[in-house]
């Protein structure tokens, strides 16, 4: 039976990586089009280590998103300790959170400076984000 959650997640792991990897072609796509009308003279081409001159470097392959993304499961872990590893993650994240609130906080009342007020804002931000995520409202 973990086997085939395994497999399923697999195969899900699969389809988010390629359509990761056709979304970032579409995007060259696009953006090499717009610079042959703009006549800017970029070019994109797909991420690889060895780029140094020429197009510049954008997306990945299908692979680089599979291993980015947990890469191959095989097995499935033990709903104990699925339900473990959560409680643990959010009891560790929730305190992080409120602690990057109250320093965003202090930042957004000019106590580090006014000059870092955007990235305040910025966390503000990510924080209501994520709270009304949490909260259910999509």
């Amino acid at each position: 039976m973990g086997q085939r959650r395994g497999g399923g997640r697999n195969s899900i792991a699969r389809d988010v990586a390629k359509l990761l990897s056709d979304l970032d072609e579409a995007q060259r796509e696009a953006a090499n089009r717009i610079a042959s009308i703009t006549g800017s003279g970029r070019s994109y081409a797909e991420h690889d280590l060895n780029m140094r001159d020429g197009p510049l470097p954008y997306g990945f392959d299908d692979s680089e998103y599979l291993g980015q993304n947990g890469g191959r499961m095989d097995r499935d872990l033990p709903w104990y300790q699925d339900t473990f590893n959560f409680t643990r993650d959010t009891l560790i994240g929730i305190p992080e959170a409120g602690w990057e609130f109250v320093k965003d906080l202090g930042v957004f009342m000019a106590f580090q400076g006014a000059d870092k007020r955007g990235v305040a804002w910025k966390g503000l931000y990510r924080l209501s984000e994520n709270v009304l995520v949490f909260a259910g409202a999509h």
